[in-house]
């Protein structure tokens, strides 16, 4: 109150706000108007005092906790501690350097927009440059958007003010992009997630260097990991393994692949980007399972795991093939051979897998070649989606039945069906089988 007055009912987050701002700058404001302290108060005898003048704060023992009360007329009776964080350590802060920032601005108008980019640039000036990322952080992620926008790409604090400043005076730059959209909000966005082929060696090496909720997920996936394989993830997904066709092997394809995907997508969440609606290829339904609240991520990583290692036990006699034509062209292709190939998905009008034996399936490839019809052999070890799968099913069906199917918390379009999951519907072990 002796600071800016009685504030009724924003009286508490206005003391919590300044009590945050003291524990974490490590000073104390005084308090205004004190002439004569109360006479009735043995100051002397007690551990406390009224500030009269700022002064700093160490705390006790390197830590600074804060206590503020809340006691109003309609009955509020509230106490919250608060505790400064601890210091950032210089190699948490490398970890999670990026070499390029995207600092996000918006207002309702243009004359707006540029005030907020004038008030920014007075504002940064003032920070040091290790703080970019937590200003980046925030405003992106932090804050409404209106529907006056800017972006800036900055390598430094330096580089973003002179963006905020060009933004300010109106002036274009090429580290800007601008744009208004509608007042009705952002689009509904999906997630799809896909499935084996699109593994490689380092994949990922990068984001898990520089993005730190994409870094924690993944860790913790891989931690999930360790009973399941032979040798850590981590070495395979980056190529620190010795063996570098490891990621090649479905056992860590699979595993792979899956991890990343989850951990683009806890990255994608923590900037903000949060999916309406999500489907996944094969393996990336578990993702997208996983992410809609279906499965929890230790059942997904189970499933994954196992249903992995049982596919590796197979006999490495199979193979598959993307189709770029229809359903009917690559039926009529495998007709002959029927036997010994299927159709394993049909991803689009004209987009068909098939998959069975390998050396069938190069016979079918020539014939598919000689009638002109393009297509691409895949970059598995072994037959998925195929007959060739039979001998590891019940074993897998055996572990899903331990799986707690759950109604979906974002809508799910299903990997078999071709449609969304309903209300209350959940995945058995019955769906995970045929899957």
């Amino acid at each position: 109150k002796s600071n800016i007055g009685h504030l009724e009912a924003a009286a508490g987050i206005a003391g919590l706000i300044k009590a945050a701002l003291v524990v974490n700058r490590g000073e104390v404001p005084p308090h205004l108007h004190l002439r004569r302290p109360n006479p009735h108060i043995p100051w002397s005898q007690l551990p406390v005092a009224v500030p009269a003048s700022g002064l700093m704060w160490d705390g006790h023992e390197g830590r600074r906790i804060a206590g503020v009360s809340s006691f109003g007329f309609s009955g509020t009776n509230v106490h919250i501690l608060l505790e400064a964080p601890p210091p950032v350590e210089s190699s948490l802060r490398e970890l999670g350097g990026r070499p390029l920032r995207l600092l996000s601005v918006s207002a309702r108008s243009e004359p707006a927009l540029k005030e907020q980019a004038a008030n920014l640039v007075e504002h940064l000036k003032t920070l040091p440059q290790e703080d970019l990322p937590d200003v980046c952080a925030t405003a992106n992620a932090g804050r409404s958007h209106f529907s006056h926008r800017v972006a800036i790409v900055a390598s430094s604090m330096e580089a973003a003010v002179t963006g905020l400043r060009s933004l300010a005076e109106g002036n274009a730059s090429e580290k800007t992009a601008s744009g208004q959209v509608s007042a009705t909000g952002a689009p509904p966005l999906a997630m799809l997630f896909t499935g084996q082929g699109s593994q490689y060696t380092g994949m990922a090496r990068q984001l898990y260097q520089t993005c730190r909720p994409f870094r924690e997920s993944l860790d913790r996936c891989a931690e999930l990991l360790r009973p399941h394989l032979d040798r850590p993830l981590l070495n395979v997904l980056h190529g620190s393994d010795s063996d570098m066709s490891l990621i090649n092997q479905t056992l860590y394809t699979q595993t792979s692949l899956f991890v990343v995907e989850y951990a683009l997508a806890q990255q994608w969440q923590s900037w903000g980007v949060r999916p309406a609606a999500v489907l996944g290829h094969s393996l990336g339904e578990y993702v997208a399972a996983c992410v809609a609240g279906v499965l929890s991520l230790e059942e997904a990583v189970t499933l994954v795991a196992t249903r992995a290692k049982l596919m590796q036990e197979l006999p490495p006699s199979g193979a598959m093939a993307v189709v770029f034509a229809g359903e009917d062209v690559a039926t009529r292709a495998i007709a002959p051979l029927r036997d010994r190939l299927s159709l394993a998905a049909l991803n689009g009008p004209q987009n068909t897998v098939i998959s069975g034996d390998a050396i069938t399936l190069g016979d079918a490839l020539a014939n598919l070649e000689r009638s002109g019809v393009r297509a691409e052999r895949l970059s598995v070890s072994h037959a998925f989606h195929s007959p060739l799968m039979e001998p590891m099913l019940l074993r897998f069906r055996e572990v899903a039945l331990g799986v707690k199917g759950r109604p979906a918390s974002i809508l799910l379009v299903s990997n078999l069906t071709g449609r969304p999951l309903g209300g209350s519907e959940v995945l058995d072990a019955d769906y995970w089988y045929r899957n």
